[in-house]
């Protein structure tokens, strides 16, 4: 129950404590029409009560009403004194009482002198106010207009509504837009009184203190028997006199409503398909907001507009739904990324084999024999394995110092250690074995054995008197390239076949005898000695098992419509793809020697790597993923609500701004709502024909995208630093550069870091083909594993490889929160539309299903800071919408029920219900194909009584919809301001710069450093200051425009004319349709565009918003949080909309929206955010807004940065 009004301080800001006062749905509205005999001012009355006198102030008191009028509230009647003399009183011999009177000492006596003296002092104020009054009214001189309020009182004198904001007084009198409230607590037996008062609008004044003119009473009994009797069009009328004792043949007409906070089904226009049942308030909805208004169309006209907002149905289903895919595909990436490991492992040399497909090779040095007699000072064995199917050598052991002795001496003593000692696991190859190694084999005319080891080849490094040019040279320390080696160093090298001596300790007591290996000269191939040393090659005791890869398919990656941009290069390991089939293998011949070239080169991604992305990347990810699968369901079946709005942070259909950085509701699209103005021509004739009107109806949001894992730089190991503002890099090496921001500029770094790795490997491809051209004259096949220009090139595409995979997964989990909480708002959207009887009538569900639903996003983020990012993703979530096609299907509720459990697929959701909803019974989501080619089928489940009645006949028997989604963003705050204003100075500094050459060094330093500190006013203690990013705008703007152009040419084609797109940037790719034409519909739209640079087009949106309401579109309003700049925007439209509707001139829509602002539903969303019934603006902040879109100023929070007076709620500016 609300508390009484006060009309001295009265707010007419809604709130929550108003819109949800108990009882809910059993108020009466009350809207006031007074004839043109009300319209009197301030001053008439003021000079009617100075003209009354002292009898007329007795005959006012004899005949009063029983009801009493505020304490605040001046009465009409007066004292008799002059209003031209304020100050009459102090000659009037009644100011100094009697001297009998003051001698009376008896008790009664003082008690009448007292109350003499009050009423005296009570007079007197009265006349200095009034007297006071007038003087402001004369320096006013008509310049401000007097204001009438309505105030609805109960028997005892309270004040429980009211309403101020009414239109101009016209020849037919005042209409208040506002209604009054009957309260379903007033006593049922008593009665109410209307009273009509004025207040003067001098501005000199700084309390407006109103004056009674006059009232009207009811009793409850007449006012509810009028109220549940309406008209076929639920509004019943009733015209009743003024009492007064001024105002002479005043008359209020009275037309009243019942409560419409709850929508009584599908028959009401303003009711949507995604409303709530009644049972859902309050366990998992908040209840709808509204508010209704009255317009003015001439006497008998009751045009009245209904505001709500009301929370989607779908918006968590959808999540839900969603969130099982995104669950199933991130457990496959999981098991791929784990298998990919497996393999690694299995290829790698310091492991043994899981499959038994490995042999254990130990090899012992002891020393070496040389030919010549003149021993070297110094040798030094290191010990590589050349594998049969990679031309990379693998180092197993590094330089160690050998004994050297003279070939003709015999120093092996078996029983001591061997001088170097090395174990490793051998790969038995049987797959992608080296071409060179297979014509060897062939040209021996050998069959190739079933599983090759390949050879062990070591190299000593020796101290000689000769020298070796370095052209002779081809290895070296790494980082020297081919530079000749000093005069003392020379090198020789013995190689063993390792099939050859597979198994040949089996059976054996202990290890074989010492092996004598001769020693080659690296260049020459002379014989220069031998190596003594022993080897053991022990192969798998049991039949090798093979290697199961899990495929990748429906992954991650490929769920969210992402490619890896590696598949085509045959590199190996293939990570969240698959190899393709040779069927569909690319048959460029250049394409095929590349992949041919990689599959020679083995794996470019390290087993470090991919097991510290698993553990500390993809492993979180993917509880993450699990948790909200998990708690979304749980959320839609157990349902509970103990916590206010704002400070709610668990699963519901809303989510406030407050929570934009709790991992766990990620996927839900946040402060999602169906704001609706239901406008009804209502007529007081009896007999009025059925009811015309219209209904516009708009998503509000906060911007989807992913604010819980920030904007930062996503490479950097540190993940508080990972999060840390847009404009603070944590890591800029990388060939592109930080890889921060949204998921727009994420892609396009993914982009670029694929051209590189591209070129990276071409290189290597470059430098290892060189290399072998020459060696293999020799006899070589493999390059030494630290080769000084190769092994610098191979460990680059590694690095790029790895950091490329790092950045696509995480894009895609971005990706899949991103076009989760897209989903919600774009669906909502559409079923709205559905619900919408109008738009059937119309034709249009026939277009959607021919051409797609349009859904027009307008976004008011600023691209600087954080802001920045959020466009990036939101401009890449909304793009995925074109993957979905939505199927409306009838369905039993108690076959959904038992089909509900049915256990989800790796491209199939369950399906998920949707709670407490009358009408909708579940939806599901499924999805087919893979990487950029995926298509989502949304399929909704629908009551079947509603299905048939309600759906149009177009959208019935599983037609497919496809969403058809559009962005345009302009940013409307300071921030956006500042923006503009650096880039124009910057743009005006780099002129004055060029044109300043001839200026000096010290003019052209100057100019330097204006240029550095040109920028705009930043004010959001959560976000920074970034590099603005003006371009992208424009660009997001360009690709909108050429959507809808190409959406309203399949709408309604038109005759080639001559206006062409070829000046329009971006017409260089030829997918964009660039050279079709401009559509009638959209030449406003195009101009604005065109001139936008440098500026705060507003008038982008509010064209974009036209086109798309005249091509049966729909449309979403989003900023940052969906509460501030959203309200100002869809509260401009909606006013606009009225006024189109009525066809009236546009003069007033700003006031409309004003009213909106203040009256409506906005602020008490404002409040469901954050706790606080209050814009997140402050008067600076408004002064670089766009007029139309300027919030009255009682209704902002102020000027303490980021809302700090409100920590309670905490808003955030």
């Amino acid at each position: 129950m609300a508390e009484p009004i006060s009309l001295s301080n009265y707010n007419p800001i809604s709130n929550l404590e108003l819109q949800y006062a108990e009882p809910l749905g059993q108020r009466v509205l009350v809207f006031v029409k007074a004839s043109q005999e009300c319209c009197i001012d301030v001053e008439s009355v003021l000079k009617f009560q100075s003209k009354r006198g002292g009898s007329a102030l007795a005959s006012s008191a004899a005949n009063a009403p029983p009801f009493a009028a505020p304490a605040d509230v001046e009465e009409t009647a007066g004292t008799g004194d002059a209003a031209d003399d304020p100050f009459a009183f102090l000659n009037s011999d009644a100011a100094t009482p009697s001297a009998t009177n003051a001698g009376d000492g008896s008790r009664s006596g003082g008690h009448s002198l007292k109350k003499k003296l009050l009423s005296k002092v009570k007079a007197t104020t009265k006349h200095i106010e009034r007297g006071m009054t007038t003087m402001a009214i004369k320096a006013d001189k008509g310049r401000s207009r007097d204001s009438y309020q309505c105030v609805l009182q109960d028997g005892l004198g309270q004040s429980w509504s009211a309403t101020d904001f009414q239109a101009e007084s016209t020849d037919d009198g005042l209409v208040f837009r506002i209604p009054l409230v009957v309260w379903p607590w007033l006593d049922r037996e008593g009665s109410v009184v209307i009273s009509l008062f004025v207040k003067s609008g001098a501005a000199l004044l700084k309390q407006h203190k109103p004056h009674k003119l006059g009232s009207i009473h009811l009793t409850m009994i007449d006012l509810m028997a009028a109220a549940t009797k309406p008209n076929a069009n639920g509004a019943a009328f009733l015209t009743q006199s003024l009492d007064s004792n001024f105002v002479h043949g005043g008359q209020m007409q009275l037309c009243f409503l019942r409560d419409n906070k709850f929508t009584p089904g599908p028959q009401t226009r303003g009711w949507s398909v995604t409303d709530p049942g009644m049972q859902g308030y309050n366990a998992l909805f908040r209840y709808p907001l509204d508010q209704s208004y009255l317009y003015n169309k001439g006497p008998g006209q009751w045009p009245i507009a209904t505001e709500r907002a009301v929370e989607s149905s779908v918006v968590l289903p959808l999540a839900a739904a969603y969130a099982q895919l995104v669950e199933r595909a991130s457990v496959i990436s999981m098991s791929h990324a784990g298998s990919v490991l497996n393999s690694i492992f299995e290829n790698r040399h310091d492991s043994p084999s899981k499959c038994n497909n490995k042999a254990n090779v130990k090899v012992g040095v002891y020393h070496m024999l040389v030919n010549d007699a003149s021993v070297p000072v110094t040798a030094a064995v290191s010990v590589h394995w050349q594998r049969p199917d990679c031309v990379f050598e693998v180092e197993i052991a590094g330089d160690t110092r050998l004994p050297v002795y003279t070939a003709d001496a015999n120093y092996f003593d078996q029983s001591k250690a061997p001088t170097l000692f090395s174990e490793f696991y051998a790969k038995m190859c049987r797959n992608n074995i080296l071409p060179a190694i297979v014509q060897g084999y062939a040209r021996v005319q050998k069959p190739l054995p079933a599983a090759m080891l390949g050879n062990l080849s070591l190299r000593v490094r020796v101290s000689t008197t000769s020298s070796v040019s370095g052209a002779d040279n081809p290895f070296g320390p790494v980082g020297t390239g081919t530079q000749a080696i000093s005069a003392s160093e020379d090198y020789w090298q013995a190689t063993i076949g390792l099939e050859t001596l597979l198994n040949n300790s089996a059976g054996q007591q202990k290890p074989p005898g010492p092996l004598q290996v001769p020693l080659y000269h690296l260049v020459s191939g002379k014989s220069m000695g031998s190596l003594i040393l022993t080897m053991q090659v022990q192969g798998p005791a049991e039949a090798a098992s093979v290697s199961q890869m899990t495929p990748s398919t429906g992954g991650l990656v490929s769920l969210v419509g992402l490619d890896t941009l590696t598949e085509e290069t045959g590199a190996a390991p293939f990570l969240d793809f698959e190899e393709p089939a040779p069927e569909n293998a690319p048959q460029d011949p250049n394409k095929v020697l590349r992949r041919q070239q990689f599959s020679t080169m083995g794996h470019f991604i390290s087993s470090m790597y991919l097991e510290q992305h698993i553990q500390k990347v993809r492993t979180p990810d993917c509880d993450e993923a699990d948790d909200k699968a998990v708690h979304y369901n749980k959320a839609l079946v157990q349902p509970y609500m103990d916590t206010p709005s704002h400070q709610d942070k668990t699963p519901k259909p809303f989510r406030p701004s407050s929570s934009r950085i709790d991992k766990l509701v990620a996927g839900i699209g946040f402060n999602v709502h169906v704001q609706s103005l239901s406008f009804n021509m209502h007529n007081d004739d009896v007999q009025q024909q059925p009811l015309q009107g219209g209904w516009f109806h708009n998503i509000t949001c906060g911007a989807p995208a992913d604010h819980a894992k920030g904007f930062g730089d996503i490479l950097a190991t540190d993940k508080k630093s990972s999060k840390t503002s847009n404009s603070a890099s944590t890591s800029n090496n990388t060939p592109v550069g930080a890889i921060k921001g949204g998921l727009r500029r994420l892609e396009q770094k993914r982009v670029e870091l694929a051209k590189v790795l591209e070129e990276a490997q071409s290189a290597l491809i470059q430098a290892v083909g060189q290399y072998l051209k020459t060696a293999n004259e020799r006899g070589v096949h493999q390059i030494p594993a630290r080769h000084g220009t190769i092994a610098p090139l191979r460990w680059k595409v590694f690095e790029l490889t790895q950091m490329l995979h790092t950045v696509t997964w995480h894009c895609a989990v971005r990706r899949s929160h991103v076009f989760s909480q897209a989903l919600g708002i774009a669906i909502s959207s559409y079923l709205t539309a559905v619900s919408d009887s109008d738009r059937a009538a119309k034709g249009w569900p026939s277009l959607w299903a021919q051409h797609g639903y349009l859904v027009t996003f307008e976004g008011l983020l600023s691209a600087a800071g954080k802001e920045l990012g959020m466009i990036e993703d939101a401009s890449i979530g909304i793009s995925m919408l074109r993957m979905v096609t939505v199927v409306l299907v009838s369905v039993d509720a108690s076959a959904a029920q038992r089909e509900g459990n049915v256990e989800a697929t790796c491209n199939q959701s369950q399906k998920v219900p949707v709670a407490y909803s009358p009408n909708l019974l579940y939806v599901r989501m499924s999805c087919s194909g893979k990487g950029s080619s995926t298509q989502y089928r949304l399929e909704i489940g629908l009551d079947p009584n509603y299905y048939a009645e309600r759906i149009p006949e177009a959208l019935k028997n599983g037609v497919p919809v496809r969403l058809f989604p559009v962005l345009y963003q302009v940013g409307v705050d300071i921030r956006q301001w500042g923006a503009h204003a650096g880039q124009n100075a910057k743009n005006n500094l780099k002129n004055q710069i060029n044109n300043a050459t001839s200026s000096g060094p010290d003019v052209a330093t100057t100019q330097e450093e204006e240029k550095a500190n040109a920028g705009g006013l930043l004010d959001d203690e959560d976000d920074d200051a970034g590099v603005p990013d003006n371009d992208e705008l424009i660009a997001l703007n360009y690709e909108g425009f050429r959507k809808m152009n190409v959406y309203a040419n399949m709408i309604a084609p038109q005759t080639p004319g001559e206006t062409l797109l070829e000046n329009f940037p971006g017409n260089d790719d030829s997918n964009n349709n660039a050279h079709q034409n401009v559509h009638p519909l959209l030449r406003h739209l195009y101009s604005n565009i065109m001139a936008s640079a440098g500026k705060m087009a507003h008038g982008i949106l509010d064209e974009a918003a036209m086109v798309a309401q005249k091509l049966g579109g729909g449309g979403v309003v989003f900023c940052k949080s969906g509460k501030d700049r959203t309200a100002m925007h869809v509260t401009y439209k909606a006013a606009q909309y009225v006024r189109l509707f009525c066809k009236d001139p546009p003069d007033e829509v700003y006031e409309d929206a004003t009213m909106m602002r203040v009256y409506g539903t906005r602020l008490p969303i404002c409040e469901k955010n954050v706790g606080q019934a209050k814009y997140a603006f402050n008067s600076l902040q408004v002064k670089f807004m766009p007029d139309v879109l300027k919030p009255p100023m009682n209704t902002l929070a102020g000027f303490l940065k980021g809302g700090a007076v409100f920590r309670g709620g905490g808003i955030e500016s």
